[in-house]
C-alpha cells in the first residue's frame, strides 16, 4: 500500500528552534520519520495507524529548513523508478 500523500509537518517549527538555538549540532541523525496524526476539533493531534514514507517527509523538511544537502542511505543495490509496476527499471546505480 502506498503512503498517503503528507498535508503538513507538525513538528517542523520545533525542529527548526531546536536546530537555531544548538548551533554545534546541525544534522538530524538516524532519522526514523514520524507518527501519522490527525487534528481532533479541539485541535489536539492524535496517533492514528498509517503508512509515512519517510523518504518524502525527510525531504520536505530538508526543503522548510532550508538544508543543504539531504542524504538518505540505505543498503539496496539501486534506485528504482516505477518500482511496483509494469516499467520497474533501475534509475541510478548505487555506488560504493
Amino acid at each position: 500500500m502506498p503512503a498517503p500523500e503528507p498535508i503538513s509537518l507538525v513538528e517542523g517549527d520545533t525542529i527548526r528552534a531546536l536546530l537555531e538555538q544548538t548551533r554545534a549540532c546541525r544534522r538530524l541523525r538516524r532519522w526514523r520519520g514520524g507518527v501519522p496524526v490527525v487534528q481532533t476539533g479541539t485541535g489536539e493531534l492524535r496517533g492514528v495507524d498509517g503508512v509515512v514514507d519517510n523518504d518524502l517527509i525527510a525531504a520536505r523538511l530538508a526543503l522548510r529548513l532550508g538544508a543543504e544537502r539531504l542524504l538518505i542511505l540505505t543498503d539496496v543495490p539501486a534506485v528504482m523508478r516505477g518500482w511496483g509496476t509494469t516499467v520497474t527499471a533501475r534509475a541510478v546505480a548505487a555506488s560504493s
